[in-house]
């Protein structure tokens, strides 16, 4: 089987789905496998003007029949977690009140059966956890996969399959699919990869102090136990405890409220191990003299003073302080420009890799463009950004 990283993984959806070939993705848990195929989605939705992306097991019922009545008018992503269902809920159950001249048994089918089997349907059937699933289910999805029959009724060919389920080494009830379902699939697995997740994921979706702690410990972005000593470290878990971060930080650019609380909550979401790991690197950042590296920033450069510790989690606070200002409304332009700049100048002196990190979360947060806008009207940080980042400017511009 091919064996691929997590950061290959939508190019291979694209390309199977341009192909009409249903996909079956193996892979451990906690690696974004369903993010990234909901991402996937929501890109070809995008593609459609004159069609709209809805979540079918989240959109409200009015959406669901105005989708059933104008199909013509929705991609949807349709999200079945084939380990939660029963047979009858593939199949449909039996209508009892039929009222056809034909002695017949019909069924009736759940709403998300009866939209993708609308001629003009457009989406993503996603079967998940098909391998959790006990056989006489999975034994129910042969027909919809090879054949895209459900329910008596002919898939639409606007609706593209992507299967996924999890390792035998994750879990002692994944079951082993039979090899007829397994042919019907062009299957591969993906291993994660931390680069790929850091650069596409977590610089959108997790606080800059978390991002800079995970490119600082790589080896912890995913972290598992074979003796549940603690619990596991996945990148799903790391954006659940960034999202706990961000209710303890404060009004000010930089500041966040440090208590047990915070940290037993992150603790809920990674383990002690990890935790214990991110309070010591925390408190690193909050020993940094903010104050005197924006008076003074080339300080930075001594190595023997800020390590490579510190560096990372100045990373963390310049970007961090760099967001909330930029979207702080209460300041005026050229106080904001000059607190840009300040900070700007602080990561000119890091190591080119390290301001290359910066840059990244920076632009994935939309805001290159004021950055630019700052270091254009400035001139000491425009000769600054020269002088020690050429090499990398063709990365970031």
């Amino acid at each position: 089987m091919r064996n691929i990283k997590i950061g290959e993984l939508k190019k291979h959806i694209i390309l199977f789905d341009k192909a009409h070939v249903p996909l079956m993705i193996y892979g451990t848990f906690g690696i974004g496998k369903s993010d990234i195929v909901r991402s996937s989605a929501k890109d070809k939705a995008k593609k459609f003007s004159d069609r709209k992306f809805i979540d079918w097991m989240s959109a409200d019922d009015s959406t669901k029949l105005d989708a059933l009545k104008n199909p013509s008018k929705y991609f949807a992503l349709i999200d079945i977690r084939l380990s939660q269902l029963e047979p009858s809920d593939i199949r449909g159950i039996p209508n009892i009140f039929n009222t056809q001249d034909v002695p017949c048994l019909q069924t009736i089918p759940w709403s998300w059966v009866m939209y993708i089997t609308r001629p003009n349907a457009c989406g993503t059937l996603f079967l998940d956890e098909i391998n959790l699933a006990p056989p006489q289910i999975a034994a129910s999805a042969y027909q919809v996969i090879n054949d895209r029959v459900i329910s008596d009724r002919h898939i639409s060919d606007g609706i593209n399959i992507v299967a996924a389920g999890n390792t035998a080494l994750d879990t002692d009830i994944v079951y082993d699919m039979p090899n007829p379902l397994k042919d019907r699939f062009a299957e591969i697995q993906v291993t994660f990869d931390a680069e790929s997740w850091l650069n596409d994921w977590a610089v959108i979706h997790c606080h800059p102090m978390i991002v800079s702690f995970c490119s600082f410990k790589q080896s912890w972005i995913h972290h598992t136990f074979s003796d549940s000593a603690d619990k596991n470290v996945t990148p799903r878990g790391i954006e659940r405890a960034s999202k706990i971060l961000n209710m303890f930080v404060g009004d000010k650019a930089g500041d966040i409220t440090i208590s047990p609380f915070m940290f037993d909550a992150i603790a809920g979401c990674l383990g002690n191990g990890w935790t214990v790991q991110f309070k010591a690197y925390l408190s690193v950042y909050r020993n940094l003299d903010f104050e005197k590296i924006l008076k003074n920033p080339e300080i930075i450069t001594n190595a023997e003073e800020y390590n490579i510790e510190r560096r990372y989690a100045i990373i963390g606070g310049c970007t961090e302080r760099i967001l909330s200002i930029s979207d702080d409304k209460k300041i005026s332009t050229e106080t904001k420009y000059k607190r840009i700049a300040d900070l700007m100048k602080v990561l000119c002196y890091l190591p080119s890799n390290l301001f290359v990190l910066a840059w990244k979360q920076l632009h994935a947060q939309g805001k290159s463009k004021i950055i630019l806008s700052v270091i254009a009207k400035n001139l000491e940080c425009y000769e600054l950004l020269q002088a020690r980042h050429s090499e990398v400017l063709n990365k970031i511009v």
